[in-house]
């Protein structure tokens, strides 16, 4: 009798450290946190007017009437018009250092409460080290989602310009020559 509890003494020994490292790890994955572009301290605003453009937000929007959470928006109303394109750049890693992210994604779209401003739509490029990699028109009623390779990048760019001002108005009935405030859902960097 006494051998059968040494016996399972030591295998219990044994098998305690893996089930602690799995727990351990475990707790590890479930605590990683996405890494948000717009939390990048080294993000530049490069064109566009001054004032804050591009920050980080989480409120509850309507797309297609579906409720979504946003992590940043570019508030347009004072920021993007025709002919005012904004433009951010983002050091993602640093000089000497291997860049190691691999993807970007992004969802971006507009709120359904700016429903009276339709018709305004957006295009967003994003470049690597300087380099026009693919854009996207965002447009009312669904959000774009995509994922963008960026290996080997150490300067991520993103560019929105102002296709179409909306065909509503903001200040009193005077035309509007600017586009709806873009939202982005997801602007996560792996």
């Amino acid at each position: 009798m006494k051998a059968s509890y040494v016996s399972l003494f030591f295998v219990f020994l044994w098998t305690v450290p893996f089930v602690l490292k799995d727990t351990t790890l475990a707790q590890n994955l479930d605590s990683v946190q996405p890494i948000y572009l717009t939390s990048f301290r080294g993000c530049r605003k490069t064109v566009g007017v001054s004032g804050a453009a591009w920050f980080r937000s989480q409120r509850e929007i309507s797309i297609g009437r579906r409720l979504y959470r946003t992590v940043a928006n570019i508030n347009s109303p004072q920021q993007l018009g025709r002919n005012k394109p904004l433009a951010v750049i983002c050091k993602i890693a640093e000089p000497g250092e291997p860049p190691r992210f691999s993807q970007l994604q992004l969802s971006l779209g507009f709120n359904d409460e700016q429903r009276r401003t339709t018709g305004g739509s957006i295009r967003v490029s994003v470049y690597s080290n300087g380099n026009f990699k693919e854009s996207k028109i965002i447009i009312f009623g669904t959000p774009t989602n995509w994922v963008v390779d960026i290996q080997g990048t150490e300067d991520l760019g993103l560019e929105f310009d102002c296709l179409n001002p909306t065909d509503g108005t903001y200040w009193g009935d005077k035309p509007s020559n600017i586009c709806p405030t873009l939202y982005f859902l997801d602007d996560t960097i792996q």
